[in-house]
């Protein structure tokens, strides 16, 4: 399974320009697989704070009664990171350079999504 992940992780790299990173993330920030592309990129920092940003992001979208959280993007002065929910439990978390057009992005995440939802549904 791991080199399922590996390889999901790996194919989303290569199709997508400008990555700086791309994991496999637990609701709680534990980390199941990574690839980094850049030295200075912390991807363990990333998975932890992240786990504080969905648990912010899940009590809104709860007390809003607007459904699951599916996928969310967040751009910053020097990258863009989007989310992908594998599973109410599982996210995809790609880092990529700012200005790296987004809609490839999305769409390879949505592929792996799907492709990997069947591994954590057992």
């Amino acid at each position: 399974m791991a080199l399922m992940f590996k390889n999901a992780l790996q194919q989303i790299s290569a199709k997508v320009e400008g990555v700086l990173g791309v994991m496999i993330v637990a609701h709680d920030g534990l980390i199941i697989e990574q690839i980094s592309h850049s030295s200075d990129l912390n991807l363990e920092l990333m998975g932890a704070e992240f786990s504080g940003l969905l648990k912010s992001v899940r009590r809104f979208a709860k007390g809003s009664d607007i459904g699951t959280i599916q996928e969310m993007t967040l751009q910053t002065g020097q990258a863009r990171l989007l989310f992908r929910a594998i599973t109410d439990e599982y996210y995809l978390l790609l880092v990529m350079e700012r200005e790296a057009i987004g809609g490839r992005a999305q769409h390879e995440l949505r592929k792996a999504q799907l492709l990997l939802e069947k591994e954590f549904i057992l």
